[in-house]
């Protein structure tokens, strides 16, 4: 059975105890030298993961990447409802359509023969000058001159004659300004260029430029009619009977031409040497005696050989109609 210490036993067992720790406190000398390190130890067990962090800031954009493969096509949608119908546009100009005038010139005292192609199948069409290029082809508005259906491909032709005849063509002027009548008559005697302009009432409009003129020039004479031109050649006889393509040396060449114009002149060459010219009579005819002879300028005057030699005839135009043989006979 323990018996129980008095305080101050205890109280001065701790004060010794003290005291003692203090006294060997005082009397430590200096700190050894650190001791060498020991064997680092086993890693310790990983820790708990910690909490995430706060989120940075974002970053640039990047480079744009390189475009894609085209898809393929999608199905084709279903068709849409059809639209209300739209407003009627204004009447357009056909571009196909042409107009022209044969010979690009309208005499006013002769038939003007005005074509077309392009229009509309049976479109009917009004051909007018167009002197203020206005739009509107009623008359009085327009000098009409003519109109004409185009067929089923589209062309037509009309011959207008006596269309200045019209009221809207006589030239008046009213309040100091000319109608187009007056300036129409102005304008042909000066020499312009008109616009003739053929109207489809379908649409379609072509026009063309055309010189007008008061009257047509006179028109030429026929040509001559060609020559048919033919000589014979040959003698007289005793009995003035004609000897064709014999002549006797030293005897004088009957030359009988025809077939030739009134008053042509005709030339006769020998071999090709110019023998003599004679001029057709009314009949186209002429006859000639001569002697057989040729004058040349290297020759001189030389009588024609005996033997075979060669006519030809030529008319007044220089072309060579006829050739014929002869025959000198030697005496």
């Amino acid at each position: 059975m323990l018996n129980k210490l008095p305080m101050n036993t205890v109280l001065l067992g701790v004060f010794i105890s003290i005291f003692s720790m203090m006294v060997l406190a005082a009397c430590a000398g200096d700190p050894g030298l650190p001791g060498l390190p020991g064997t680092p130890g086993s890693p310790g067990n990983p820790g708990l993961p910690g909490l995430q962090g706060v989120g940075g800031e974002p970053g640039n954009p990047g480079k744009p990447g390189l475009p894609g493969s085209a898809g393929a096509a999608g199905n084709p949608g279903i068709a849409g409802l059809e639209g209300p119908r739209g407003a009627t546009g204004s009447a357009g100009v056909s571009p196909a359509a042409s107009v022209a005038v044969q010979g690009g010139t309208i005499f006013l005292d002769s038939t003007a023969v005005i074509m077309g192609s392009g229009f509309g199948s049976f479109e009917p069409i009004s051909v007018f000058i167009d002197i203020n290029n206005n739009q509107n082809v009623a008359r009085g508005v327009n000098l009409i001159v003519g109109f004409g259906t185009a067929d089923e491909a589209g062309v037509f032709r009309i011959e207008a004659l006596g269309f200045t005849d019209a009221t809207v063509f006589v030239p008046d002027t009213f309040r100091g300004t000319d109608n187009l009548g007056k300036r129409f008559a102005t304008g042909v005697k000066a020499g312009i260029v008109f616009s003739l302009v053929a109207q489809g009432d379908d649409g379609s409009r072509a026009s063309t430029p055309v010189l007008v003129k008061a009257s047509a020039p006179p028109v030429p004479p026929p040509p001559a009619p060609p020559v048919l031109g033919s000589v014979l050649v040959g003698s007289t006889a005793a009995d003035g009977s004609f000897v064709n393509a014999l002549i006797p040396e030293g005897g004088d060449i009957t030359l009988i031409v025809a077939g030739f114009n009134v008053g042509d002149l005709v030339v006769l060459n020998v071999d090709g040497n110019r023998y003599t010219s004679v001029i057709a009579g009314d009949d186209g005819t002429a006859i000639v005696t001569l002697t057989a002879e040729i004058f040349t300028k290297a020759k001189g005057t030389f009588a024609i050989s005996a033997g075979a030699h060669q006519i030809s005839i030529t008319d007044s135009s220089g072309n060579a109609q006829y050739k014929a043989p002869f025959w000198i006979v030697a005496k």
